[in-house]
């Protein structure tokens, strides 16, 4: 199995290969800014045939007038884990329409799963962005689905899991971050676009 196949959907058209492996570089910030190496970081990266850990090299610039550095970020990156974002939303996914809960989980995919600890960290990260995730995403879907709309395809309106409830004050977050995921995973058949692909679109 080559590496690009264990990618899979991360490697097409957003990471190339380099002599040090896979790399990503997005566009010149501008006219004063110049390539300055590269920030590697290692990374839990999920496709159809479970989880890859894979070395990204990031672009690095410096700021020639003020000495300032930055880096490019790829559109799967979570930095704050070391697991990729669609792992990530996967397991909450999972998580939030399970009526099992945290203590009984079923295996998500093959290799490394993520802990307890981690999957109420990444809620706590994302509930408070749900109203932008869940604004992004439907607007992923409803530019591709045109002339179609979200009316048509979810006629019935999206009715949120009965564990929202379980999450207290996040509640209405967590609905918002789930409504606009269950969105980008029910559209995507309709699409022909696996429904990680849209979410690299958004994130992009």
């Amino acid at each position: 199995m080559t590496t690009t196949h264990r990618l899979g959907l991360h490697a097409e058209g957003v990471l190339t290969r380099s002599p040090k492996g896979w790399q990503f570089a997005a566009e010149r910030p501008g006219p004063d800014w110049h390539a300055h190496g590269t920030t590697p970081k290692t990374t839990w990266l999920l496709h159809e045939l479970g989880l890859s850990w894979a070395t990204i090299h990031k672009q690095r610039w410096l700021h020639v007038p003020s000495g300032t550095t930055v880096h490019d970020r790829p559109p799967f990156e979570v930095p704050w884990s070391c697991f990729g974002l669609v792992a990530v939303l996967l397991a909450l996914r999972s998580w939030w329409s399970s009526s099992q809960g945290l203590l009984e989980r079923r295996r998500l995919w093959r290799g490394r799963q993520p802990s307890r600890r981690a999957l109420q960290r990444w809620l706590a990260r994302l509930a408070g962005d749900g109203l932008h995730w869940h604004a992004a995403m439907r607007e992923v879907v409803v530019d591709r689905l045109a002339p179609s709309t979200l009316e048509e395809l979810f006629p019935a309106g999206l009715d949120p899991p009965g564990t929202v409830a379980r999450f207290g004050i996040h509640g209405p977050e967590v609905w918002k971050l789930w409504s606009g995921l269950e969105i980008l995973v029910k559209a995507a058949p309709a699409l022909s676009v696996p429904w990680s692909v849209l979410l690299l679109l958004h994130s992009a």
